[in-house]
């Protein structure tokens, strides 16, 4: 699982989005991309189908995946503005342990 902390005033990635979205659609890992206050901007279809969420944009990420963990992490990552990274229990039709990444 990643998730990559979107900075609400940076430009670096706006031109390259669809990029972006098409590469996180093909990989077989949850993928979210979030403002820096934990609101997702963009989920591909893993992470919607891994969280029974057909439609995330807009929404806080603890709400998403009722996960204080990965909530913090997404936080801490834009805090320090440096990446974090944890393993985590994250409970969707079955309990499973993920190594989640956050970065600014």
């Amino acid at each position: 699982m990643f998730w990559k902390r979107k900075s609400q005033q940076s430009a670096r990635t706006s031109g390259r989005t669809p990029e972006i979205r098409g590469l996180a659609e093909g990989l077989d890992a949850a993928v979210f991309l979030c403002r820096r206050d934990g609101v997702i901007e963009f989920a591909n279809e893993r992470a919607k189908r891994m969280f029974d969420f057909p439609e995330v944009n807009g929404r806080p990420i603890l709400k998403v995946t009722l996960t204080h963990g990965l909530d913090k992490l997404v936080r801490k990552a834009a805090e320090d503005r440096a990446e974090q990274n944890a393993e985590l229990n994250i409970r969707t039709d079955e309990d499973r342990v993920v190594i989640a990444r956050a970065w600014p």
